[in-house]
């Protein structure tokens, strides 16, 4: 799953309130959720993932995901942050999500990639 989506539990080494296989898992099923919520995104929008010009935040981008194409927005939550819940449906644009996202890359970067592996 190549998408340009970072768990902050996983860059800045977040202590996780549970076990950390635990959070671990939760993390993965939170990306997997992303990505399909994504990957719809990009297949009605001509291969490209959201975009939202002047974006300082992944908060906006990821926004037009909501409620469309996902209306679970626990899953932009890492479990083992001290982030917010976010009630489900809601727009996550003013909120605080627990994942960074990198705009501009489309769902061909992703597939082309995904038996790449970067060089050590």
């Amino acid at each position: 799953m190549a998408l340009m989506i970072v768990s902050c539990c996983d860059a800045l080494r977040v202590r996780f309130s549970q076990p950390p296989a635990t959070a671990e898992k939760g993390v993965s099923k939170n990306l997997l959720k992303i990505h399909i919520a994504l990957e719809i995104f990009a297949n009605e929008h001509l291969g490209s993932f959201p975009v939202v010009p002047g974006a300082q935040t992944a908060e906006e981008p990821l926004d037009l995901l909501v409620p469309h194409y996902t209306v679970d927005t626990t899953s932009f939550i890492c479990p083992g942050s001290k982030d917010s819940p976010i009630p489900s449906g809601e727009s996550i644009a003013r909120r605080r999500i627990s994942y960074a996202y990198v705009m501009g890359r489309r769902l061909a970067d992703s597939q082309e990639g995904a038996d790449e592996r970067p060089p050590d």
